[in-house]
């Protein structure tokens, strides 16, 4: 197969482009040890500016000229200004929503071919899973304060070791990545060199000892061969957030309900727990938290408060916990309306944009929202890349051919 060959022009933006987007990448490396919201908002906030600037402004330089197809992330830029500046929106609500739409706009204008977004995808990547396994086993110095560390000793294959864990200090903060990285070359990379990463990622999942990152992976990868149209995809994606509120509801109303296992009767609320690592729990503590303090107004405009989200998980020892290990609840904290809206235009662009090699990345993404925080989130912003850049759809006007 032929590669498209670009113009100079189209090379130069494209070279641009991924250098804002490593540029975006080290920022959020020199931010983890940190530790400041303020820093994180400080740097997100310039860098919304530079992706709108950019896909504002980009044909001439400094010169004023926004088209048609970018007016629909102006007004939605406004609404959430304006819902912010009335309602007085939680901070991070602010700068995550509008560093969505901003990433919006800039890929609908990008001129990144797929291939070379897989590259950097792979090299970021690189950079940031050597950097985990330096930290994880003592080699350097932890980016952040050793009690906030999220490590265990635990047994693989009759071999102790160390869970592998990200450099933001927890095995979350890099099961899911890897486990995108893998199915990023599995399903849409051309290089030669593609299974090598699969590979390495995989390991590295294998590494953190977590079973619900390889449970997303099997179930995404399966998806290749189960979903195989637009509807399927919606469908697919609709049920598994259907059966996520459903184990909640189970849990909550029918604590004591049993199900046969070899004999045995096992109540369906230990199953829950075992087979989530005991998030289950946390997610239907901390829902019944927002049940209780929420009122009408706010399951519209949010009311973010960490208070709400504290719960106590007798799972091992006591443990207060403020994650909700869920992006889609941790989003409901930060605004339920816009929560919903962000999910329905989700599923809108995977419709409009679907293809049996594209889903299982898009499915995974999605379905690993239901078991860590860290998908939309404003600090590690590979996810969001990744998703919107696939969901925009661009580089198939790009590269049709070789895409």
């Amino acid at each position: 197969m032929v590669r498209p060959v670009l113009n100079s022009y189209s090379k130069r933006r494209e070279q641009i482009e991924l250098a804002l987007l490593f540029f975006s990448f080290i920022l959020f490396f020199i931010a983890v040890p940190i530790e400041l919201l303020f820093i994180n908002y400080a740097y997100n906030m310039g860098l919304i500016c530079i992706f709108l600037y950019y896909a504002l402004w980009r044909d001439r330089f400094l010169m004023f000229k926004i088209e048609k197809s970018i007016l629909p992330y102006v007004f939605a830029i406004f609404i959430i200004i304006t819902i912010g500046w009335l309602f007085n929106l939680h901070h991070y609500t602010l700068v995550l929503y509008l560093k969505i739409i901003a990433l919006f706009a800039f890929f609908s204008k990008s001129s990144i071919r797929l291939q070379s977004f897989i590259k950097y995808v792979n090299y970021t990547y690189l950079i940031y899973a050597l950097f985990s396994y330096l930290m994880s086993y003592g080699i350097i110095p932890s980016f952040i304060t050793k009690t906030q560390l999220n490590q265990q000793y635990e047994v693989l294959f009759g071999f102790p070791i160390w869970t592998l864990i990200g450099i933001e200090g927890s095995t979350a903060a890099i099961d899911s990545y890897s486990g995108l990285v893998a199915l990023l070359n599995l399903f849409l990379s051309k290089s030669k060199t593609r299974y090598f990463w699969a590979f390495f990622a995989i390991f590295s999942v294998v590494l953190t000892t977590r079973m619900t990152p390889l449970v997303a992976f099997f179930g995404a990868f399966m998806s290749f061969f189960f979903v195989r149209n637009k509807k399927m995809a919606i469908l697919a994606c609709l049920l598994t957030m259907t059966g996520f509120f459903t184990l909640l509801i189970l849990q909550h109303y029918y604590p004591d309900m049993t199900v046969s296992i070899y004999g045995n009767n096992i109540e369906l609320s230990i199953i829950f727990v075992a087979s989530t690592h005991a998030r289950s729990l946390i997610w239907e503590k901390q829902l019944m938290n927002v049940y209780e303090y929420y009122s009408i107004f706010d399951y519209i405009f949010g009311y973010f408060d960490d208070k709400i989200t504290h719960v106590t998980v007798l799972w091992g020892r006591h443990k207060e916990m403020i994650n909700p290990h869920n992006s889609y609840i941790y989003l409901f904290f930060l605004s339920p309306f816009l929560a919903i809206g962000t999910y329905i235009l989700i599923l809108r662009k995977t419709y409009t944009q679907y293809s049996r090699h594209l889903f299982p990345i898009i499915f995974f993404i999605l379905v690993a929202g239901f078991t860590t925080q860290k998908i939309f989130v404003v600090e590690n912003p590979i996810y969001l890349y990744v998703l919107i850049f696939l969901l925009m759809g661009r580089y198939k006007k790009i590269a049709p051919s070789y895409g």
